[in-house]
């Protein structure tokens, strides 16, 4: 089968109708004001000065269409020589092929006024190859022409012969299968129809297959053992019963618990051993000199405060999440002296202190179990 011939290009098309008309491009290079003047493929693609490119193809165009009609309408405005003669011709062209475009090969052909402000591209390739289409098929028949119609198809290829017939193998006389039976064995025709599902059947022993496949490549490539898996039954031997599960979580309540309390006695600690602090810097005096008066007031009889945190609580940040506390006591945290924690004991800033503890206590503990149970019910 012969490859399909492809179809000739726009530009290519109007180059040889303008061949084909006679159209000689010399009588346009003689002005030396205008650069050379050049037609082929590229005139409106690769080369400069495609409005006057346009302006000479069309009216020569236009003057084989219809003579009388060109001069009239383009009189006073071609040659161009202005900026405005430009413009008003191409806006003349414009109308003149807006006429003519119903009915003919133009139909088919996008045509804006935006094609004409710069006559550059492939629209306007287009637009001269149906227009000089157009002026081809209205000349006389002993001008030699050549259009843009592409060519006839191909006729279809002639549909194959049909295959020869396979010559009939002559048939074996049927024998009944009880003659042919071997003696001993039963015929079959005494055989019982087997009811399995032949489908069903073949997916067993495939299956099989598979499990034999896997297990020798395995047993010859000891690194593929872990890649191949093979059907496993679960053992539940080793899994914790719900009373056990039910048993560590309250463990873990009681471990979160304890973990609170120690941390509470440790800030009890800190506020105690910080009051009770002899090496620790003096509060800044709020007394000052008088410059205006030069008289010094006397320092105040008031006892300087005690550079003290109070243990901050969970209302008092209510746009930060509270933190989960580790069912862990942290190895850090220093033993407590008995003594220190006695003493501390009697002082108002260690009751106050305290109370604040068991609040704080209290907002941790509360939110450790919310978490919890949160995490439960997911």
């Amino acid at each position: 089968m012969s490859p399909r011939r492809k179809e000739p290009s726009a530009a290519s098309v109007f180059v040889k109708n303008l061949k084909a008309l006679r159209f000689d491009t010399e009588r346009y290079n003689n002005n030396n004001k205008h650069k050379r003047f050049i037609l082929d493929e590229r005139t409106f693609t690769a080369h400069d000065g495609t409005v006057r490119s346009f302006e000479i193809i069309s009216y020569f165009l236009f003057q084989l269409l219809d003579s009388t009609r060109a001069e009239s309408t383009f009189k006073g405005i071609y040659p161009v020589t202005t900026k405005r003669q430009s413009l008003e011709y191409r806006r003349l062209a414009f109308n003149w092929l807006r006429e003519i475009q119903s009915g003919s090969p133009l139909m088919n052909t996008p045509l804006r006024k935006s094609h004409l402000t710069d006559c550059r591209g492939e629209p306007i390739n287009r637009i001269l190859a149906a227009f000089t289409t157009i002026v081809v098929n209205k000349q006389p028949p002993n001008l030699t022409k050549e259009t843009n119609t592409p060519p006839p198809p191909a006729p279809p290829p002639a549909p194959a012969p049909p295959p020869a017939p396979k010559p009939q193998q002559p048939t074996k006389p049927e024998v009944s299968s009880a003659n042919t039976a071997k003696p001993g064995k039963r015929s079959l025709d005494q055989r019982p129809e087997s009811t399995e599902d032949p489908t069903t059947k073949k997916t067993k022993v495939a299956a099989d297959t598979d499990v034999k496949k896997a297990t020798d490549t395995s047993n010859k490539h000891p690194s593929l053992k872990s890649t191949t898996q093979l059907p496993t039954t679960r053992d539940d031997s080793g899994y914790p019963s719900y009373e056990e599960r039910l048993a560590l979580k309250y463990a873990a309540y009681d471990s979160a618990q304890a973990w609170v309390k120690s941390i509470a006695k440790y800030t009890d600690y800190f506020v105690a051993s910080a009051a009770h602090s002899t090496d620790h810097p003096a509060a800044p005096s709020t007394t000052h000199t008088e410059k205006s008066s030069g008289k010094a007031t006397t320092p105040s009889t008031e006892r300087p405060p005690v550079y003290t945190r109070r243990p901050l609580r969970v209302l008092d940040f209510p746009d930060r999440p509270i933190p989960t506390p580790s069912p862990f006591i942290p190895s850090h945290v220093p033993p407590i002296p008995a003594s220190l924690l006695a003493s501390s004991l009697s002082s108002p800033i260690t009751e106050n202190t305290s109370k604040k503890s068991e609040e704080l206590e209290y907002y941790r503990f509360d939110a450790f179990i919310r978490d919890m149970k949160a995490k439960n019910k997911k």
